[in-house]
């Protein structure tokens, strides 16, 4: 049975350039990613407050911002460690066991950030937007924003009605579909690995993708309010 798994896992390695290309990237835009990189600053269009209920010593909604892009950057992180070993068994061959175990690392993580965004959802629905930051961001140069810094246009003008209205609510809503996707392809793969199969290439690229382009959503809204502040 064991051999034919191995079999099995090499069949789909005739495409690993592909998978080592799109990890390239990924890291790269990790690396990018420095500082305050996902969605942090987005706590200043809320009018200040002390939360009454504090959990795991957070008392700001800046404390929770912080937590979910921690969680939400480690499982991320975690995928990519999943990934790179996914790759190298084109030397050595699949462990099941390995893949995993590193696998469950990452989605324990995700869930993690899911858990801390819907507290971050909850506690902020009941407050109201500051008005000066919301006028900040409608009166904000977009436009000149993206060129200067040779943003991505496709992803930053989805993201741009919601910060020139300054609807950040939407924001950490959007944060949670994007989860859920990620986590809806991450439970195909850990099917797959749990089944003794080589998880299949495209539902790779596509966890990929995801966690990608919500990374970059996350920093353009990042640097966004670092301008305005």
């Amino acid at each position: 049975m064991k051999k034919k798994n191995l079999a099995m896992s090499k069949k789909p390695w005739i495409n690993h350039k592909s998978l080592a290309w799109s990890l390239i990237v990924s890291l790269l835009l990790t690396i990018n990613l420095s500082g305050d990189i996902y969605y942090n600053g987005t706590d200043k269009i809320f009018h200040k407050k002390h939360m009454q209920n504090q959990v795991q010593q957070c008392d700001s909604i800046r404390c929770y911002v912080i937590e979910g892009a921690g969680y939400f950057l480690k499982a991320h992180a975690g995928f990519l460690d999943f990934m790179q070993e996914f790759e190298l068994a084109g030397l050595h061959g699949l462990d099941f066991h390995v893949l995993q175990a590193k696998l469950d690392v990452a989605i324990d993580n995700l869930l993690a950030a899911r858990d801390t965004y819907t507290r971050l959802n909850d506690i902020t629905e009941v407050m109201s937007y500051d008005p000066v930051t919301r006028k900040r961001l409608m009166n904000f140069d977009y436009n000149k924003f993206v060129e200067e810094n040779k943003l991505n246009k496709e992803i930053f003008n989805e993201l741009k009605p919601l910060l020139k209205t300054g609807r950040v609510r939407m924001m950490y809503e959007k944060i949670l579909t994007q989860i859920d996707e990620i986590s809806a392809v991450a439970g195909l793969i850990r099917e797959e690995i749990g089944a003794g199969i080589s998880p299949q290439l495209v539902h790779l690229y596509r966890l990929n993708e995801l966690f990608s382009r919500s990374l970059i959503e996350g920093q353009y809204a990042a640097r966004v309010f670092q301008e305005i502040k």
